[in-house]
């Protein structure tokens, strides 16, 4: 099995540690490159293979960036095998625009060897990337900057060429780390297509999507009090697969009314 769900910085620095959190491993960085001659996935891609070693109950923090192919990550647990492999996990185009960054944090729900591989979003992929992985002892905040969600509003656009959903409509993605019991609310408005948002949660296949918002064919909006630690995926698009045109996102963390109303 290659990749369940897609997810998703187009520049990655690693900071020592941050607050009184503690690892238990101190960071690993290491360069490579995608060529001819590699293994691949049984999709087609350039595969590179790393292992980590990881407790049960501790946090694996992964990232891998490139400037010369669009970086996909995997993660699978010890014993996972090619022909075996239901409950690997995967990442890919981070944030908005993606491309050159995919991150993921994820509970060890066992321990042993965990394999890293680092591999392209297309095969036939090649070039040079870094990968850079820890293990985090307590699982709280992760030390890549950006990743955690943050009051923030930024204009985008869906057009030609951006990845899809499965179902076909242009698609960008906002990936962060939330914590449970944190409010979100998150507003997206176009005047060019009918916007459609979309709210990945840590579970597999679990998503929160809205239309429409009070009749609205300009707007989309979603409020949710995040159900678990982990990470999540805004999918910004639209109602119908070929839409496209500027956006504009706007998410407020921690918030108890409704801060866009007054922005239609």
């Amino acid at each position: 099995m290659r990749r369940s769900v897609s997810f998703v910085l187009l520049h990655l620095v690693f900071l020592g540690l941050a607050g009184p959190w503690a690892y238990s491993q101190a960071l690993t960085e290491r360069t490579g490159t995608l060529r001819l001659g590699d293994e691949t996935l049984t999709s087609g891609e350039f595969k590179d293979a790393y292992s980590i070693q990881a407790r049960s109950g501790e946090w694996i923090e992964v990232a891998l960036t490139s400037s010369e192919f669009d970086p996909y990550l995997i993660l699978r647990p010890p014993g996972c095998s090619t022909e075996t492999c239901t409950n690997q996990v995967d990442n890919d185009d981070f944030l908005v625009g993606g491309g050159a960054f995919a991150w993921h944090q994820v509970s060890t729900g066992e321990g042993g060897a965990w394999e890293i591989l680092a591999t392209s979003s297309e095969p036939g992929e090649r070039g040079a990337y870094e990968v850079r992985y820890r293990v985090v002892a307590d699982g709280g905040e992760p030390a890549t900057p950006g990743v955690r969600l943050e009051d923030q509003s930024q204009r985008g656009r869906l057009e030609l060429g951006d990845k899809t959903l499965t179902s076909g409509e242009f698609v960008d993605n906002v990936g962060f780390v939330g914590r449970q019991g944190e409010t979100v609310e998150i507003n997206l408005t176009s005047s060019d297509f009918d916007p459609y948002l979309i709210l990945f949660m840590p579970e597999p296949h679990a998503q929160i999507d809205n239309d429409d918002y009070e009749d609205s064919t300009s707007r989309a909006f979603i409020r949710a009090t995040l159900p678990a630690h982990g990470l999540y995926r805004i999918a910004v698009t639209s109602y119908q697969p070929g839409e496209s045109g500027g956006y504009r996102l706007e998410v407020a963390v921690g918030a108890q009314v409704d801060p866009f109303v007054k922005k239609r």
